[in-house]
């Protein structure tokens, strides 16, 4: 029983998807059904070198019921829409998406919630 649950706890641990920014390139990352929990650093020393990390939602049906939250935890840059900052989209299968979200500083979030047709924003922090 006890290692049934140590079992348990390490796969919610898998669901937590970290993506580090790129060096100096754009950055696309497709989230799986199963990334609930995505956080994103984007610090890179000159953000104008820098790429916008965007993070693919995953399709709106697969994820039916579901809760992602993103957090950016880290983002060298201007808040300008430049480069550094992390775009959060859909994969343009749902109705009525509200557009895109930017988080453009640390501690910028968005939870978003699939009920089959459209992404909903729970919760939306930015700066």
């Amino acid at each position: 029983m006890l290692e049934k649950r140590f079992i348990e706890q390490d796969t919610v641990q898998n669901k937590v998807k970290f993506v580090d920014a790129p060096d100096t390139d754009d950055m696309s990352v497709d989230l799986s059904v199963r990334d609930y929990v995505v956080r994103v650093t984007n610090d890179i020393e000159d953000a104008s070198d820098g790429g916008t990390i965007t993070i693919n939602l995953p399709n709106v049906v697969d994820a039916t019921g579901r809760i992602y939250s993103i957090l950016a935890t880290a983002i060298a840059n201007d808040g300008d829409g430049d480069a550094g900052d992390v775009v959060v989209t859909s994969q343009g299968d749902d109705s009525n998406f509200e557009g895109d979200y930017t988080l453009t500083a640390a501690g910028d979030r968005v939870v978003l919630y699939s009920d089959g047709f459209s992404w909903h924003a729970l919760a939306e922090t930015t700066t």
